[in-house]
């Protein structure tokens, strides 16, 4: 399964990291007010991703997350 996951970001700038789960090597995208993230193919089995709280942001942010669920 390849899933498609699509993340709109709105409101405080954040950071995103994406970790690779072999290798262990991070990649880091700033998600602005307005960002859109899409991740398919093997990124959902190949990568581990994540949003660490940042403790001196003060201002709002939603995340608007998209997919397809089969029941």
């Amino acid at each position: 399964r390849q899933p498609v996951i699509a993340s709109v970001s709105l409101g405080a700038e954040r950071r995103f990291y994406l970790r690779h789960k072999q290798d262990k090597s991070v990649v880091k995208h700033n998600l602005a007010s307005g960002s859109l993230l899409v991740m398919s193919g093997n990124s959902q089995s190949d990568w581990e991703h994540s949003l660490p709280k940042m403790t001196k942001c003060t201002e709002p942010r939603i995340n608007l997350t998209f997919r397809k669920i089969l029941i």
